[in-house]
């Protein structure tokens, strides 16, 4: 055909168009305890079991589960996409959804009664789990999952489990009773990447309340009440890898064995991690403590690691012998670059402040401008040993009265943030605060 022709027959025979694609509208699906498996999920004919509604969602869909118990496991199979395609799975509205492992039998595959099972773009939202024979709640190799207001009790293992994900934020949640036979610690978070652990509340739990371990990065433990607790309230400890960007802010820890922790136990490097603006009281233990723990043949590296603008009161009463114990303990001599600046340590029997205890002092350790109530080793620049005075130690308020000697005595630093315990801005008068509130 010469050229020409091959024009012609172009022109009088053009391409066919590919058909316009268009997107599936989502849908929502339903479950009831008085539904069927064999119904098509909707409101009027419901599924019964909340595994056979997770199975049945496309990207975009959404499950709504009325109330009542479930006595399943639940494996997620399907996830969500981009743009809005989160796949969502929620308690109907005023409904208390439980998912109940009583009488179930554990077997290897399973972690936990609610699995994310690495599906990702997920939202979950208003599940109870309760008396689960392994963990509650696990994220397992999931992306950009979002857990809110969830609830876990009587868990035999961890209440939340974030294990090898990443872009996960669990939000308001609730975990009491965890880690009754074991595991790991009530909330863990180990070898995930950008978590955030936000306003949510712990207690009456076995082991620690908060953990972050084992490789993690990225990691945010805001604004968290954590009490009651048989281990220490906040721990973050880089076991056997490299554990960095860590942030503890604004959490309020009481009544545990200790309040908060950083260590490295098994030969693991913790780096650049923050306790800022925490609030840490009536603990048995230690209130702060950098320590030494695990094994102790390996390296225990910690590096660039800041406690700022704390408050700990009351620390050290009940402790497991008469001398550990007190406000902020140092004792780690492989840690490297350790600030402790603008705390309040007051109120504990044993030393406020204590680093030669065990002669296990930080490498190139900078204490400063921290207000020292009662007993304690001396050293750092510019703190002051007097009683801080608060609003209403009674009734557990710290806040700094009008008079307090605290008032504008902090270093200033822009490391601590720009908003104290309470998101008041830092900064009032003419100059920083010590402890984790600003006086107004």
């Amino acid at each position: 055909m010469t050229p020409v022709a091959l024009l012609m027959a172009l022109s009088l025979n053009p391409s066919p168009q590919a058909p316009a694609t268009t997107r599936t509208q989502p849908k929502t699906y339903f479950v009831a305890t008085t539904g069927s498996d064999t119904n098509p999920g909707s409101r009027e004919e419901p599924f019964q079991t909340i595994q056979k509604g997770a199975d049945s969602l496309g990207r975009g869909d959404t499950l709504v589960i009325q109330g009542g118990v479930y006595r399943e496991y639940v494996a997620l199979a399907r996830s969500g996409a981009y743009f809005d395609r989160n796949l969502k799975i929620q308690a109907a509205p005023g409904a208390e959804v439980v998912i109940d492992g009583e009488g179930l039998t554990p077997s290897t595959p399973r972690q936990a009664l609610f699995d994310t099972n690495g599906a990702d773009y997920l939202e979950i939202r208003g599940l109870t789990t309760r008396n689960s024979p392994v963990a509650g709640i696990v994220v397992r190799g999931s992306w950009r999952v979002r857990l809110e207001d969830c609830h876990t009790v009587n868990t035999a293992r961890s209440g939340i489990l974030v294990d090898k994900a990443q872009d996960v934020v669990l939000q308001g949640c609730e975990v009491e009773k965890a880690c009754l036979r074991g595991g790991e610690e009530s909330i863990s978070v180990k070898r995930s990447a950008d978590v955030t652990v936000r306003q949510c509340h712990v207690h009456d739990t076995m082991h620690e309340g908060i953990d972050v371990k084992e490789g993690s990065r990225h990691v945010r433990v805001l604004n968290n009440h954590v009490h009651h607790v048989e281990r220490q309230g906040l721990y973050a400890d880089a076991w056997d890898s490299h554990t960095y960007d860590i942030r503890f802010e604004g959490n309020r820890v009481h009544d545990c064995m200790m309040g908060l922790a950083a260590c490295t136990e098994s030969g693991g490097l913790l780096q650049d991690v923050w306790f800022v603006n925490n609030v840490i009281y009536d603990c048995k233990g230690p209130g702060m403590i950098l320590a030494k723990w695990g094994h102790q043949e390996m390296r225990h590296d910690i590096r660039d690691v800041y406690f700022l603008n704390n408050t700990v009161v009351n620390c050290g009463n009940g402790g497991k012998d008469g001398v550990w114990g007190g406000s902020m303990l140092l004792e780690n001599d492989q840690a490297e670059n350790v600030w402790v600046m603008n705390n309040i340590f007051s109120g504990s029997p044993q030393d406020q402040m204590r680093v030669r205890h065990f002669d296990l002092a930080p490498k190139n350790m900078e204490v400063r401008n921290n207000l020292v109530g009662g007993p304690s080793e001396r050293f750092g620049r510019g703190n002051l040993y007097t009683t801080p005075r608060f609003v209403d130690p009674a009734r557990k308020d710290f806040r700094l009265h009008p008079e307090s000697p605290g008032i504008d005595e902090g270093a200033k630093t822009p490391w601590g943030g720009t908003t104290d315990a309470a998101g008041t801005r830092r900064l009032q008068g003419k100059g920083i605060d010590i402890g984790a509130f600003e006086t107004r």
